[in-house]
């Protein structure tokens, strides 16, 4: 290795690396739960695809705290030492239920809490870096795992694919969109996830095709969180809706006079409108006629129990 290579990675920008890494990973662990995914890679390749990310995460976490000493100025490191100790504790004393998965837990506790906490010494523009590498890959991945699940449900299409442990039912069954993915509930919080990037997206983009798409994936996130029946991602949608409704009321430029009156008027107002919103599309999915057959796809309105979904009565 020459003089240039050892002086490119002495300057080395390894925040950046670090928000890709990140950015990856996520996106890797939305695929692990869509079930074709996980069907074609198998156990074998998702095994190997962890430990590579692992691997690099140990590396990066290592080379962020030697690195970079503004990290041990922050106040919360006191407290961040004390919880990994506290795991590291934990391992040893529940060693006798599997060294090799208690060691696994801890690594991972390792790179998520020092790679993210890591992001209290951003800058401006690295915090910005950070936010759109992160949120264009969570709202790519979900607007195409979501529009796919809402085909499925508009055609009323349901099978089920079998993995190694237990079967996955896919597709509308039994008044619940699964979609593509293993858990629905899982996958309506994802949703909110990307519908509260595209939310901010659209409102920062100028380019008009940009902001109809980000728009569009809002009304298709919405949309699966409705249909899958998910009492998580109902509440979810739901404080969502009061924090926006608070945001906007808190924008509002009036006088001083009646001011908190006013702001108060307009949170309830929005709130309403968000929430009648959302009342009125549940009603036109809770009867919407099937594409492919003619025939209407009925949506149950009780709410599904969040607990885990075991297909025992399909083949």
């Amino acid at each position: 290795m020459n003089f240039r290579n050892i002086h490119y990675f002495k300057n080395l920008n390894i925040n950046k690396i670090i928000n890709y890494y990140i950015s990856f990973f996520v996106g890797y662990l939305l695929l692990t739960r869509v079930v074709i995914f996980m069907h074609i890679t198998g156990d074998i390749f998702n095994t190997f695809i962890s430990s590579v990310f692992a691997i690099i995460g140990v590396i990066l976490a290592l080379y962020k705290i030697v690195k970079d000493f503004k990290f041990f100025q922050n106040k919360f490191i006191i407290a961040l030492a004390i919880f990994f100790i506290i795991a590291c504790i934990s391992t040893i004393l529940n060693i006798e239920y599997g060294l090799f998965s208690n060691l696994k837990m801890l690594i991972w506790v390792f790179i998520h809490f020092f790679l993210l906490f890591s992001l209290t010494n951003y800058s401006k523009d690295e915090y910005k870096n950070a936010f759109y590498t992160l949120g264009f890959v969570i709202v790519f991945t979900m607007f195409i795992c979501s529009f796919i699940s809402i085909l499925q449900f508009f055609f009323n299409i349901t099978f089920t694919i079998n993995l190694p442990d237990y079967p996955r039912v896919q597709g509308f069954y039994n008044g619940r969109l699964f979609g593509v993915f293993d858990d629905p509930n899982y996958a309506s919080i994802a949703s909110i996830s990307s519908l509260a990037f595209s939310l901010f997206f659209a409102k920062n983009t100028v380019n008009k095709k940009n902001k109809i798409f980000f728009i569009f994936n809002m009304f298709i996130q919405v949309s699966y969180v409705i249909l899958s029946n998910s009492r998580t991602g109902l509440v979810g949608l739901i404080i969502c809706s009061i924090i926006f409704a608070y945001y906007k009321s808190s924008q509002l430029i009036i006088n001083k006079k009646n001011k908190l009156i006013r702001r108060i008027v307009s949170f309830f107002m929005t709130f309403f409108i968000l929430f009648t919103g959302l009342f009125c599309l549940r009603e036109f999915y809770a009867y919407c006629p099937n594409i492919l057959h003619k025939e209407e796809v009925v949506v149950e309105n009780n709410v599904v129990d969040d607990s885990k979904n075991t297909i025992d009565n399909t083949s």
